[in-house]
């Protein structure tokens, strides 16, 4: 009598060799990397957000970057503080409307001093690049403002 088929044993086989060669063949995404890119994504629809609020509102708005660390020559910071100027009054001064702090072992850079301030005519004072990168530099996300276009950027991967 001639079987034809494969037995059981030889079909377990043959899937336990394709899951070992398809997990070395997939790329694994670190879980440190999906918490700084939903952080990074979310800065960045913030500063959206304040650009149009100073549009709407009478109201300005900035972004003070604090506690400055070094971490192998770079340095970056780790708390983001949203203040509000709100110019209804007769003797404004700068509130601080909300704190953010950064992850663990996420650094900011930025090029623009350590006060982003957002004006109803332009999108900021001056153009610049917020760079966010960890500890470790294998992460590296940019946020690009321009300000002749009036855009925000947002760059998945540096380059």
């Amino acid at each position: 009598m001639k079987r034809c088929g494969f037995t059981l044993l030889e079909l377990l086989m043959a899937l336990a060799v394709m899951g070992i060669i398809l997990s070395l063949a997939i790329p694994r995404i670190p879980i440190n990397t999906l918490k700084y890119d939903s952080f990074v994504k979310g800065f960045y629809y913030e500063m959206i957000n304040l650009r149009e609020y100073t549009y709407r509102t009478e109201s300005l708005y900035r972004m003070e970057f604090y506690d400055h660390d070094i971490v192998d020559g770079l340095g970056g910071y780790r708390t983001v503080f949203i203040e509000r100027l709100d110019c209804r009054e007769k003797y404004p001064n700068w509130e601080i409307i909300k704190t953010v702090e950064l992850p663990e072992r996420l650094l900011i850079q930025s090029n623009m001093g350590t006060k982003i301030r957002f004006d109803p005519n332009l999108t900021l004072g001056m153009p610049g690049t917020l760079t966010f990168f960890d500890e470790k530099k294998t992460y590296r996300r940019k946020i690009t403002v321009d300000v002749w276009t009036n855009r925000i950027y947002l760059y998945k991967k540096e380059g």
